[in-house]
């Protein structure tokens, strides 16, 4: 009885070293990669009032991702939001320009800031920022004095 036992326990023993080693040897399963997206820009002198500004994003991925929406912001100088709120897809190997409007409202360096919220592995979010200055008529650049 005693070799029964020590049989099947040698056998349990080899099965458990096999299995071991079969997933140890399988390579650890990958994420596809990441969007690439140019989150900053600098537009240098812009006149106060609105302008369009372009972001570069790129889906590196084989299989389609999208931009699933944005978060619209105002600073105390301008806002900045997306040209369109629509949904897009980016095809696997694409890049596309990334369209968002700002308004600058006071002379002097800003810094506006969009969230775009992208389907990427899960729901991540990037801070898209554009910094300048704005410029009043005369080309004046800072904010009249109280």
């Amino acid at each position: 009885m005693n070799t029964i036992v020590f049989r099947v326990a040698v056998i349990a023993v080899v099965v458990a070293v096999a299995l071991a080693g079969y997933f140890a040897s399988q390579p650890e399963p990958r994420a596809e990669p990441a969007f690439a997206i140019t989150a900053e820009c600098d537009i240098a002198s812009v006149p106060l009032g609105p302008g369009t500004v372009a972001f570069t994003v790129t889906n590196p991925a084989n299989k389609p991702r999208r931009i699933i929406g944005c978060y619209a912001q105002c600073q105390a100088a301008g806002c900045m939001d997306a040209k369109s709120n629509e949904q897009i897809t980016i095809a696997p190997g694409e890049t596309i320009e990334y369209q968002c409007d700002y308004d600058v409202y006071k002379p002097g360096p800003f810094e506006l800031k969009l969230d775009v919220f992208l389907e990427d592995n899960g729901i991540r979010t990037v801070t898209l920022t554009v910094r300048g200055v704005g410029v009043a008529a005369g080309g004046k650049t800072d904010a009249p004095k109280p």
